[in-house]
């Protein structure tokens, strides 16, 4: 089992290993090209969005925990609304994340103060 399993990148690597043992199948039952489809999401540069949470769903991965890290414990409806509150609330987070390491970029560009 892949060890990179604490970022949304490492648990699709584990969902797609353990369901279809490579990503280029993984992207043919989606009816992608090839695995390179998935590698923005591994490499954690893109965001889950919903589109790929609906299609990843439908080849049957666990994207609430490829998400937010958490086991399905009970089965949840499609509608349920704290699986959408936690699908959000996971893109949310993200892109935080995503302007905070934005703003340390750019705080590297500037000048030191003084100059």
């Amino acid at each position: 089992m892949i060890e990179k399993n604490n970022t949304m990148g490492g648990r699709l690597a584990e969902e797609i290993a353990s369901k279809f043992g490579s990503y280029k199948s993984a992207a043919e039952a989606m009816g992608m090209q090839n695995g390179t489809y998935f590698r923005p999401y591994l490499n954690n540069k893109s965001r889950i969005g919903m589109l790929l949470q609906k299609r990843l769903a439908d080849i049957g991965l666990d994207v609430g925990y490829i998400i937010d890290g958490k086991r399905k414990t009970e089965t949840l409806e499609p509608n349920d609304a704290s699986v959408e509150i936690r699908r959000k609330l996971a893109d949310i987070q993200f892109r935080v994340n995503q302007m905070n390491q934005d703003i340390k970029d750019l705080c590297g560009l500037l000048p030191p103060p003084g100059k």
